[in-house]
C-alpha cells in the first residue's frame, strides 16, 4: 500500500492495546525525501484524547530502519568529536 501511495500511510485500530501510554491505532507508511528523494519507510502510532475543547488526535512517525540517520541529527560521535575540537 505505502509502495503505492508514497508520503502517504495507512493506520489499524490497536486491539492489543492495555495501557493508557500505548497507541490507539497503529500503522507504516512512506515518506520520499524531497531533497535527496530517498524512501524512509516509518511507523506511525496515534492517540485518541480528551482535552478542554474536546476530543484531538496526537500523532508519532519513527523510522523502521533506527540506523538510518535523519538530516539534522548528528550521530554521538560526530557530537564528540566536535565538542573535543573547541579550542579553550
Amino acid at each position: 500500500m505505502t509502495d503505492k501511495y508514497p508520503n502517504s500511510g495507512i493506520l489499524f485500530k490497536n486491539n492489543h492495546k492495555e495501557k493508557d501510554t500505548q497507541p490507539d491505532y497503529r500503522g507504516d507508511g512512506m515518506i520520499i525525501c524531497p531533497q535527496c528523494g530517498d524512501k524512509i519507510k516509518i511507523w506511525a502510532s496515534l492517540w485518541k484524547k480528551e482535552g478542554s475543547k474536546g476530543t484531538y488526535l496526537t500523532i508519532s512517525f519513527k523510522p523502521k530502519d533506527e540506523n538510518k540517520q535523519i538530516e539534522g541529527q548528528s550521530s554521538q560521535q560526530e557530537t564528540k568529536e566536535s565538542v573535543l575540537d573547541i579550542p579553550f
